[in-house]
This record gives structure tokens, C-alpha cells and sequence, in this order.
């Protein structure tokens, strides 16, 4: 592959730039400056860009822990965004695999693989959504009873979810699809008042890193979510 397409594929500088920086020598291929836009490198080449080693274009794969106060997209004119947490070069490619309101907190996943991101959020593909919930009130068993067998709301009906007691005041609650608010009118419709929302699990994936932080996935991780 040219050197210079090399360069422009990482998504780090345009084609124009790239052929700049080459002739200025700023870039190095395996310790070496190369001056020439269309010198040959191979997939076990190193390039480096003032020090900085430059990655080629590839899919990636993000865990973050969202938190309070935070919009699940790239850009918002009034919120901070998540992926303004993430110091990766290709954070501008991202998209969101199952959003969460600005108020919750919890296991978010981004990629710039379409595939993934359809796969994650599809309900056909029935991956689990597992959310932690702090309430004030009684989840007594007539209203477990209701989240465990669906609810009938106005557009749709819930599928059948899982409860799990933690306490008195809270409980995970896991489900199959991501309605627009759904948790929240769910614990809505039994009579609890909501005080937290967490999402801690996708699939057999279980958030494992602090508030604020985030990491990137491997083939492990992405088994864990897919169940396979």
C-alpha cells in the first residue's frame, strides 16, 4: 500500500496532508523518513508521525461507563457527550449500540462497525439488557410479578423480563428489548419511584471498569455479548 493512503486510511490526516507531512519529513517508516507519497509499505510496517505511531484503519470496539449529566451520541449543542471521555483517533466514527438517557448511568457500547452496532440494538437478535434500579417504595411479589410477565403499554406490549432482588430498595431488572424510556415506565408502572438507573450487563458482558472510564473490547468481550 502507498504510504500516502496508508496515512489518509487511519482517518488521522487527508490525502493532501498526508503527502505534506511525507515530504517534510515528519513521517518515518521503520526508523527511516520517507520523503516519497508512493513508497510502498507492508502490513508489518512500523510509521510513525512526529514519535506518535499511526495505527491502520480498523474496526474497534468500546465499552464506557456513562456517566450522569452525559448525552449518548458525538455532538450535542447543550450536553456534553460520551465520546468526548474516549481519546481514540477514530472516536469520530463511532456510533452508539443502545443509548442511554442523560440521567442514567451504566455500560454503553460504541463501534464503528454497522454490523455490530445493528446486531447489539436488533430485537430479533434477543441480547439482554441488564439495568440495576434504587427505588423508594415496595416491590412486593404482585409487582414483580407484573415486570416478570410484560406489561401492555399503549404502543407496544414488554416481553417477559428478569428480576432480581438486591435489597429492599433494589433490584436488577433484565430485559430483551430498549424502548424509548422502557425501564423507566416500567418501574413507573408498578408504583416505584425511580431515584438510580444503571445499565451494568449487554448480553453476558458485565461492566468492569469505573464511572467515566472506558476500554477497548476484544474477541472475548465480543463472544460474551453475542453468546457464542
Amino acid at each position: 500500500m502507498r504510504l500516502d493512503k496508508f496515512l489518509s486510511d487511519s482517518g488521522l490526516f487527508t490525502r493532501n496532508d498526508a503527502k505534506k507531512f511525507i515530504k517534510n519529513k515528519k513521517i518515518s517508516v521503520d526508523g527511516i523518513f520517507i520523503t516519497d507519497p508512493s513508497f510502498q509499505i507492508s502490513e508489518n510496517s512500523c510509521v510513525y508521525f512526529e514519535g506518535r505511531k499511526i495505527e491502520p484503519y480498523h474496526n474497534i470496539y468500546i465499552m464506557i461507563n456513562k456517566p450522569s449529566g452525559y448525552v449518548s451520541a458525538n455532538s450535542d449543542s447543550r450536553y456534553p457527550c460520551i465520546t468526548e471521555l474516549i481519546d481514540h483517533p477514530y472516536k469520530n466514527d463511532l456510533a452508539v449500540a443502545g443509548r442511554l438517557d442523560i440521567d442514567v448511568t451504566g455500560l454503553v457500547l460504541l463501534s464503528n462497525d454497522g454490523n455490530f452496532v445493528h446486531n447489539v440494538i436488533s430485537p430479533k437478535k434477543n441480547i439482554m439488557k441488564k439495568y440495576k434500579i434504587l427505588h423508594d417504595g415496595i416491590l412486593n411479589e404482585e409487582k414483580k410479578l407484573i415486570l416478570t410477565s410484560g406489561i401492555d403499554f399503549k404502543e407496544y406490549r414488554s416481553s417477559e423480563a428478569i428480576v432480581e432482588i438486591i435489597n429492599d430498595k433494589e433490584f436488577f431488572l433484565s430485559i430483551h428489548e430498549g424502548k424509548y424510556h422502557q425501564v423507566k415506565r416500567m418501574v413507573k408502572y408498578i408504583g416505584l419511584n425511580l431515584i438510580k438507573l444503571e445499565r451494568t450487563a449487554v448480553g453476558g458482558l458485565n461492566l468492569d471498569i469505573n464511572i467515566g472510564d472506558y476500554r477497548l473490547l476484544n474477541e472475548d468481550d465480543i463472544k460474551l455479548i453475542f453468546g457464542y
